[in-house]
């Protein structure tokens, strides 16, 4: 793709000597700083490359940027080639002139000549109606449940709560701390993983969860906490989990990024006994997303209550029509990296 001139505004590909400027539009954007190290991670993996679209004023200020990267994803036992779109930013001096919607256009045009067939991605409320308008639809909206695993570091100097408190965190400390599973926390996942991993979803639609995919996400990320775990009865695996470590000085939350369960599981009792491990493990709270492809008895065990969440999952169509009744396994590990 060649440089494209629309008005004053000027869209092409991105190029290495314009890091700088991405920086300071991200900053401005999202309130943070990217690194050179995650921004490598991030969008120069060999598996997941990615294409960065970018839009710059006259005076060769970025001002927006759409960022594809493409992802394998299986449907019916068969790889299709996919791709995800994440951080979409536009400078909000910008925003109501059309660039968001001119980024969508020319990723879509790049995108269609790698015989990509769909794009995927996990808009906010904000971002959702423009997608619509060019013909993205939405699968399933995007809720949250939570659990307070342990209640003193809510309260930790209010007078005549923390005994009380310390008491309650004592006897919940004990409830399921019998395992019928052998649980080893992982460095990294392996063939046999990435084995159980496409056997389990066989039936399901989801971003494709190779070995190496995995370990990109949540072994090479810079800076970043994740607990990974293997349950296993007699000897084979039953469950995989990805847990991000979030903490602070009152409390450490735990989201459940992936999880993956044998079909022969009860899923509801594998989530007890990982709620058991979290929680003797000093996390405080844990979270889960929740989709209209949920299996309530998963999640149950989780949610002591709900909370609505602007994100939803939505697909573009860009090569091949989805079916009707695709069941989708959706996890908070897909948004991860967006």
């Amino acid at each position: 793709m060649g440089v494209v001139s629309n008005s004053d505004i000027i869209y092409r590909l991105y190029k290495d000597s314009d890091f700088t400027e991405y920086v300071k539009l991200y900053l401005k954007v999202f309130k943070k700083n990217i690194s050179k190290q995650y921004f490598d991670w991030k969008f120069r993996s060999e598996s997941n490359p990615a294409y960065i679209f970018c839009a710059f004023n006259s005076e060769g200020d970025m001002v927006a940027a759409r960022v594809i990267l493409l992802t394998d994803i299986m449907c019916n036992g068969e790889t299709i080639k996919g791709a995800q779109s994440v951080d979409s930013m536009v400078d909000s001096d910008y925003r109501g002139r059309g660039i968001y919607k001119n980024l969508n256009i020319l990723a879509i045009d790049v995108i269609e000549k790698l015989d990509v067939k769909w794009i995927i991605t996990f808009p906010n409320g904000n971002s959702f109606p423009a997608l619509q308008k060019i013909g993205w639809e939405e699968v399933s909206p995007i809720s949250i449940k939570i659990k307070v695993l342990r209640y003193k570091p809510f309260a930790p100097n209010i007078p005549g709560l923390t005994w009380p408190l310390s008491i309650l965190d004592g006897i919940l400390a004990k409830r399921n701390n019998s395992t019928k599973f052998s649980i080893t926390e992982l460095d990294i996942f392996n063939k046999h993983h990435e084995s159980f991993i496409f056997s389990t979803l066989r039936h399901k639609t989801h971003q494709k969860r190779s070995a190496e995919y995995l370990n990109w996400k949540y072994h090479e990320k810079p800076n970043s906490d994740y607990v990974k775990l293997e349950f296993r009865k007699d000897n084979k695996i039953m469950a995989l989990f990805v847990i991000r470590r979030d903490a602070n000085a009152q409390r450490t939350t735990g989201t459940i990024l992936e999880s993956i369960i044998h079909e022969n599981e009860n899923k509801k009792v594998v989530f007890q006994h990982l709620i058991s491990y979290l929680r003797r493990t000093h996390f405080d709270v844990v979270k889960v997303w929740e989709t209209k492809f949920s299996n309530d008895n998963t999640t149950n065990s989780i949610g002591s209550f709900r909370r609505k969440n602007a994100l939803r999952f939505a697909i573009k169509n860009v090569g091949e029509k989805r079916a009707e009744n695709e069941v989708w396994f959706i996890s908070a590990g897909d948004a991860d990296t967006a």
